[in-house]
């Protein structure tokens, strides 16, 4: 006969480890939610939950839906973000760092989403339809407009 106790201690095992390997998968789903959002906001989404029935008949627990207060489709996040990182590069009037953009850009609450957002901004700032240029690494100008003359011992410019 077997001992009672062995036999609850092993169905708590087993309770415990179901339990790991339910939470594990609600953790990756919730990554996988979290990534889901900020790329539905890059392109100017919102996630929303199903309605009853969707989810019954389609077994989906989400579904994308335009931001709401804008009848017309927004701009992506990437066409936002260049077009003020131009207006900053226009107002300074010569080339700008990343830093100097990115920081421009805090301060006009425009989003830039990721884990690294300083990164996301490089990367909107070489998208092709991107109205700036990388002129040297780190620094931006407005793509076809001849690059201005900067002070003697630029940091951007060798002279």
């Amino acid at each position: 006969m077997s001992d009672p106790f062995e036999a609850l201690r092993a169905k708590k095992a087993k309770i415990l480890a179901d339990a790991e390997r339910e939470a594990a998968a609600v953790d990756a789903d919730l990554r996988d939610l979290e990534r889901l959002k900020v790329l539905a906001e890059k392109y100017g989404f919102t996630l929303a939950p199903a309605t009853i029935e969707q989810a019954v008949r389609m077994q989906a627990p989400l579904r994308i839906l335009p931001k709401p207060g804008n009848e017309e489709r927004e701009e992506p996040a990437y066409a936002r973000a260049i077009k003020a990182a131009e207006e900053l590069v226009r107002a300074a009037s010569h080339p700008l760092e990343l830093s100097d953009i990115y920081d421009g850009l805090v301060k006009r609450g425009v989003p830039l989403a990721g884990e690294r957002p300083r990164s996301t901004l490089s990367a909107y700032l070489s998208h092709e339809k991107s109205t700036l240029q990388s002129i040297r690494k780190g620094w931006y100008w407005l793509k076809d407009e001849p690059v201005p003359e900067f002070p003697v011992g630029s940091l951007w410019r060798e002279t």
